[in-house]
């Protein structure tokens, strides 16, 4: 299968990730190739740094953002890492690949030996490859950068992390048993965990919006944290609240938002204190979605089952 081919680790699925893909798909559509994204498995391990998103979450959103149908996974592992930007050309690019048109920016480093956009064109030129090179996607006179936005999050500027993405920075996951402090305190949460490969929010309260697997979207309210009222936990955990819902997802996949900082994660003296402080939460969620309407694509009095 001939392909138009954008490569990168797409890490967040940022604005600049989304020129790339955009280009590559329409690219695609002019040609009558087919559009693909190649991407890579471990490459985070080796750089030694912390992820935006899951490869299912970042998949999903190269998919459900930029149109492009396919994506391609590599093992970035002993055999891809000491391979030569040319035999990493030939081999895989033209060999595996298929590539018939190659888009990238022009930041692009390829191979063992950190080959760039030049060594590209010259390979491309030689083979018959077509080649585009995008400017670099700015916002604030810098560069979009996934280094950026992790920054931003670690740092807890929801705002600018979002700004940078160009949608809402979230965590996707399979609805897990938790301790069930939530419903014995009269406020049920659905828990997903918080894998440590993902950068590092600020502990605490967020509001946040919940996408249903059939595609329906909730208000809620989430703590993220070790929740140290109950005993602190061993691992972090998101807990949301859905008001006003009836929630019974185990074992579903949903989607959760992150739209604002509320407040940072603290302990509470008993049980009754932090029920009165979840209500002052959810008072404050509230004026967050009166505020923002349109964040909400569901009709009063739906229910999820």
């Amino acid at each position: 299968m001939k392909r138009v081919l954008t490569i990168g680790l797409f890490d967040g699925v940022h604005l600049g990730h989304q020129a790339l893909l955009t280009a590559a798909r329409e690219k695609a559509s002019a040609l009558g190739l087919h559009a693909a994204a190649l991407t890579f498995s471990g490459l985070d391990r080796y750089k030694d740094v912390y992820l935006l998103t899951s490869p299912e979450d970042r998949d999903r959103l190269i998919t459900s953002l930029t149109g492009v149908p396919e994506v391609i996974t590599l093992p970035f592992d002993r055999d891809l890492r000491r391979m030569t930007a040319e035999n990493f050309f030939f081999d895989i690019l033209i060999g595996k690949m298929d590539a018939e048109h190659i888009v990238i920016g022009e930041n692009f480093t390829f191979g063992s030996d950190r080959a760039g956009a030049e060594k590209l064109t010259e390979l491309c030129d030689a083979s018959h490859v077509g080649l585009s090179v995008l400017s670099l996607r700015t916002l604030d006179g810098a560069p979009v950068s996934s280094s950026r936005i992790r920054d931003a999050l670690i740092r807890g500027e929801l705002d600018k992390a979002e700004a940078l993405l160009g949608h809402p920075h979230l965590l996707s996951g399979k609805v897990i048993h938790g301790r069930q402090v939530g419903r014995e305190i009269g406020c049920p949460t659905i828990n997903l965990a918080y894998p440590p490969v993902l950068a590092p929010m600020p502990h605490g309260v967020y509001v946040t919006t919940v996408t249903l697997s059939d595609g329906r979207v909730f208000p809620g309210i989430s703590d993220l944290g070790v929740h140290p009222t109950f005993g602190e936990s061993e691992e972090v955990w998101l807990e949301t609240h859905i008001p006003g819902h009836t929630v019974n997802l185990y074992d579903e996949t949903v989607t959760v938002n992150f739209r604002a900082f509320l407040r940072p994660e603290k302990t509470f003296p008993s049980p009754e204190a932090l029920r009165a402080q979840i209500g002052e939460d959810m008072k404050a969620a509230d004026a967050y979605f009166r505020a923002h309407p349109g964040l909400l694509l569901f009709e009063e009095g739906d229910h999820a089952e």
